[in-house]
């Protein structure tokens, strides 16, 4: 993380920086806070931002602004098939999580199966 915030004081709009400290960030668990920091970058309208909040909010069952980013993120770079592939797990995750909570209303609810939806060909979402 270090090397990626001096490479950053250096050069404050390295698309390539901000890009993998999102990615550890969500990596650790810290989804709200990787997307607090997206929504201060000087450049943010880099496919790989986008994919990565998009990632994000999905993980948060955010699921709208999850789909904005990964069309955003594929808008940019269409033929980057993760962004697809992501894309159609969020839509699944959606579908499910949708399912989960209209018929369990007041039963306390498990996120197993939405977990193991989740890991994709990138081990994210």
């Amino acid at each position: 993380m270090d090397s990626w915030k001096r490479a950053i004081e250096q050069d404050p709009a390295h698309s390539g920086a901000w890009v993998n400290i999102l990615v550890r960030l969500d990596e650790t668990g810290q989804c709200e806070r990787a997307i607090e920091i997206a929504g201060n970058l000087p450049n943010p309208a880099h496919s790989a931002i986008h994919f990565q909040l998009g990632t994000c909010y999905g993980q948060l069952n955010r699921f709208e602004e999850g789909e904005y980013h990964l069309r955003k993120a594929i808008q940019i770079d269409p033929h980057n098939r993760i962004y697809h592939s992501n894309l159609q797990v969020l839509y699944e995750r959606r579908r499910l999580f949708s399912a989960e909570n209209s018929s369990q209303l007041n039963t306390p609810r498990s996120n197993t199966h939405l977990q193991r939806l989740g890991t994709n060909i990138t081990g994210r979402l």
